[in-house]
């Protein structure tokens, strides 16, 4: 079975604090994966106690896409590779709010694209 990854463009790294995520970097952190379909009024709490079941959560980013009806994602980081592992191997199990989750690792993208010379 091939693992699901998701590329981070460079310049989606930082958390919005009014959207539920911290001041701090979630995506920098060693240990991080992504969520996808998140229900929009979820809160990072609700996200901190899912996750805490299956370890130590260090950091929630939660991004909340402008359009109205598109649902929220964000980004995980646990305290060890075997924890995000653990959440990562239940993809599609975990629900929150009736919402199956999607969850994959993510790899970041360092490649800069230059337009309009």
């Amino acid at each position: 079975m091939q693992d699901s990854l998701v590329t981070l463009p460079a310049n989606d790294l930082v958390p919005d604090p009014a959207a539920g995520g911290s001041s701090r970097k979630a995506i920098d952190h060693e240990w991080t994966f992504f969520v996808g379909d998140i229900a929009r009024d979820v809160t990072r709490e609700e996200v901190v106690a899912l996750f805490s079941t299956h370890g130590t959560v260090e950091d929630v980013t939660l991004k909340k896409p402008p359009s109205t009806t598109a649902l929220k994602y964000g980004f995980i980081a646990m305290s060890s590779k075997e924890e995000m592992d653990e959440c990562v191997a239940m993809d599609k199990q975990l629900t929150l709010r009736d919402k199956k989750l999607r969850l994959a690792y993510t790899r970041r993208n360092s490649r800069l694209l230059i337009s309009n010379l």
